[in-house]
């Protein structure tokens, strides 16, 4: 009976997920030591992740698969926190390319999604293979939202049943195995999250729903595996939870109901601090509050409403313990596709801050892990 459980959440940001990263990666450093190179997914019992964070969140759970057996896999990690940071560095710019059509791309942006599916889809598929959530190496929660169906859905992996499917892909005998993580009994859950509890996807599909931020990629059009004969149009579940603390919280009740402890990390992706005074904002309309010249300043104030909520009510919660970790962007641009190397170099610089600024949190961090 677990009574004390550990959750990481990832906020969601595109480009600036290289920020949560990197302290990801420093955090990892600092435990490596004291759990004896345990991997993070071994470490957390929930990882959870927005946008931008459902891909670390995969990222991190993704087991390695065995070069000469398809659909094989280990029970490691296929990626370090170092290794997803650098995907960031390095292939930033095949998701979100620069060109000197970039101003013609924003005022295209009015109209129409900003930037091709295609090659998004290429790199998901290259890097996370044919693994689904039934492969993850601890449970995953992803936020998306069904648009046909008219409510949030959740890829989750904590509800699966392993048996049959996976055991077709276990390796041989007196080989190192995929290891089946032991899960508490699911509790109730609530009507909303019913559909999607029991349905595998395939990582590459859930990757892809939760990169489909309004006007910035195509919704995802996916099915689950096996093919059940429906098909889900989902879109980045960061229109109602750019910060997924609280929906995190929610699973890990459900997954581990026994539970009488929570331990809580929550990384943003840095803090966009643009105002607005009433005389600058008395005479806009509709195209001034949603224009991307000016930044788009009603999702991006709504973004950042919602996301300061779920951390003010899961700080509330008598049963968590919260670890928070954020910065202002600073001189960083807050743009979720800005990846030029410029801006990379701003963001890492956020990260740097953000590490130096909490030394002793993350030290203790470390140690309430472990205890």
């Amino acid at each position: 009976m677990k009574r004390r459980v550990k959750i990481l959440s990832i906020d969601g940001g595109g480009i600036r997920g290289l920020i949560p990263a990197l302290v990801l990666e420093e955090l990892e450093d600092r435990l490596r030591d004291c759990t004896k190179g345990r991997a993070l997914s071994s470490t957390f019992d929930l990882i959870a992740g927005t946008s931008t964070g459902a891909f670390i969140t995969i990222g991190l759970s993704l087991p390695k698969r065995y070069p000469e057996r398809y659909n094989t896999y280990l029970a490691e990690p296929a990626l370090s926190a170092a290794d997803i940071a650098d995907f960031y560095v390095r292939r930033g710019t095949e998701v979100f390319p620069q060109s000197l059509f970039n101003g013609f791309r924003v005022m295209a942006h009015v109209f129409r999604e900003k930037y091709e599916e295609d090659r998004l889809e290429r790199i998901l598929a290259e890097v996370l293979g044919t693994a689904t959530l039934a492969e993850c190496l601890t449970n995953v929660l992803i936020p998306a939202y069904d648009t046909e169906r008219c409510r949030p859905f959740y890829f989750r992996s904590g509800s699966l049943e392993r048996g049959e499917a996976v055991a077709r892909r276990l390796l041989p005998e007196g080989l190192k195995a995929l290891r089946i993580r032991a899960r508490s009994k699911p509790g109730s859950h609530d009507p909303g999250m019913v559909d999607e509890v029991d349905l595998n996807f395939f990582l590459k599909d859930a990757a892809r729903a939760a990169s489909a931020a309004p006007s910035y990629f195509p919704p995802a059009s996916i099915s689950p595996v096996p093919d059940n004969g429906e098909r889900y149009c989902l879109i980045d579940g960061g229109i109602f939870a750019p910060n997924p603390a609280l929906c995190a919280y929610i699973e890990a009740r459900r997954l581990f109901p026994q539970a009488r402890e929570f331990l809580i990390v929550s990384l943003g992706t840095g803090r966009v601090e643009r105002s607005y005074s009433c005389r600058e904002l008395k005479d806009w309309g509709y195209l001034e509050w949603v224009s991307p010249a000016r930044k788009a300043p009603l999702p991006s104030i709504m973004i950042k409403a919602q996301n300061e909520m779920a951390d003010r009510h899961v700080r509330s919660l008598r049963d968590v313990r919260c670890y928070r970790f954020n910065a202002p962007l600073a001189g960083a641009n807050d743009d979720m596709d800005d990846a030029s190397s410029r801006n990379i170099s701003e963001l890492r610089r956020v990260a740097e801050q953000i590490i130096k600024k909490n030394d002793e949190h993350i030290d203790a961090l470390c140690r309430e892990i472990v205890r």
